[in-house]
């Protein structure tokens, strides 16, 4: 027979135990087994089967014990007398453990802007850009940087115009603005 035995704290449980007993009133008996905890024992009463077999059904029991090493003992009554004849641990566990915890990762946009001055004959200064939005990384504290693209000289009125313009517009882009957006896009493309 074996050291101990698993009772699954989240399932009904059915034991079997063979019982011989011998004797002149033999033929009428009752088992039971006690699980023996600190503070409280808890009574199982068992069923006669077939070839000496007796039953016990053990309910779940998850929301009254915790997971650990119990004692049992399998009680046989026999008229006014009790009789211990198994003493053996129990494995008390739950039969699936789940266990999860949340990893958090920033997911950050990096997107790259280019713009050229070009010299015209308008008053208005065009401006030739490159928006290029790059699939989203995963990142950890990494830092970005933004490509300003090529230094062209031009005058200090048409680049500071332009940048102000350019500033403005791209704060609400990439705030999210769609219409911003499409309007900036169509500005630039006129």
């Amino acid at each position: 027979m074996s050291d101990s035995f698993d009772i699954f704290l989240d399932d009904d449980n059915e034991l079997r135990f063979g019982v011989t007993v011998e004797g002149a009133e033999a033929s009428k008996f009752s088992c039971r087994m006690i699980l023996e905890s600190p503070g409280v024992s808890f009574a199982f009463n068992g069923r006669s089967l077939e070839n000496n077999e007796i039953e016990v059904i053990v309910p779940k029991l998850k929301n009254m014990l915790s997971e650990g090493t119990y004692n049992t003992k399998l009680e046989v009554i026999i008229d006014d007398k009790i009789f211990v004849p198994l003493e053996i641990p129990a494995n008390l566990k739950k039969s699936v453990k789940i266990q999860a915890e949340s990893i958090v990762r920033n997911v950050k946009s990096k997107p790259t802007v280019s713009v050229t001055v070009i010299n015209s004959k308008k008053e208005e200064a065009p401006v030739a850009p490159s928006l290029v939005q790059e699939k989203p990384q995963v990142t950890e504290n990494k830092n970005t940087a933004v490509d300003d693209g090529p230094k062209v000289p031009k005058t200090k009125k048409i680049k500071k115009q332009t940048n102000k313009i350019i500033e403005s517009k791209m704060k609400k882009i990439v705030a999210g603005d769609e219409k911003e957006t499409r309007d900036f896009m169509n500005w630039l493309f006129k």
